[in-house]
């Protein structure tokens, strides 16, 4: 059982999400598996964005989050996590809000990151 028996829809390459709560007070609750290696296309944020990393790591330009580190993001957000170790970063995601892809591709992208 555990994570791998969980239903995780494919939202981009070395990316998966499952929904674990919808709309509770406005903010979606769920986990996101990222395969090591794997970076999350550089992104921006609507709202508040809260991620508590599982198992594994990331980094990003703010440093680097292992087993029970947060990170907060905010609409003056940016940032670009690329997945770290030798298995699958797992991270609890709480969100508000939209996920705001930026560069020359965003409108390519926007579809894949709605979780």
């Amino acid at each position: 059982e555990g994570v791998a028996s969980l239903k995780w829809q494919w939202i981009g390459p070395g990316v998966r999400y499952t929904r674990i709560l919808d709309s509770h007070g406005g903010a979606k609750v769920g986990l996101m598996r990222i395969a090591s290696g794997t970076r999350i296309p550089h992104h921006g944020h609507s709202d508040e964005e809260f991620t508590m990393v599982l198992a594994g790591s990331y980094r990003c330009d703010f440093g680097t989050y292992h087993r029970g580190d947060v990170e907060t993001a905010t609409t003056d957000t940016l940032h670009q996590p690329v997945a770290e170790g030798y298995g699958d970063c797992i991270c609890l995601v709480v969100t508000r809000g939209e996920l705001k892809p930026t560069g020359v591709f965003a409108w390519m992208l926007q579809p894949l990151m709605r979780m």
